[in-house]
């Protein structure tokens, strides 16, 4: 077996983030809005380990892939801005507590 090596700091920001997004995940599952809903769920936990890893150019992509997807209804697009945002606030937090 091959032992990896993980950055630290990314794992634990991503157990953050993954705690963050466990209720929005949860939610949409028992709505069940779209038939897209596969799809936001993916770009949520893409969105939130682009965040956790730090890397802008990486959220910046995954961010406007989903904006450009037509897959994607426009008022689930609201949704995943909503939750991006929440997300960056607790990115903020983290910072804070960092500091």
């Amino acid at each position: 077996m091959v032992s990896k090596s993980y950055n630290s700091v990314e794992l634990q920001r991503g157990k953050i983030f993954a705690t963050e997004l466990r209720p929005y995940i949860d939610a949409i599952k028992q709505i069940q809005m779209e038939d897209s809903d596969v799809a936001v769920l993916s770009y949520l936990r893409a969105i939130s380990l682009a965040l956790a890893s730090e890397r802008p150019l990486d959220f910046d992509e995954v961010y406007q892939q989903m904006l450009d997807d037509p897959a994607i209804p426009d008022a689930s697009k609201d949704l995943i801005a909503r939750v991006t945002l929440d997300l960056q606030a607790t990115d903020l937090q983290i910072v804070e507590v960092v500091e």
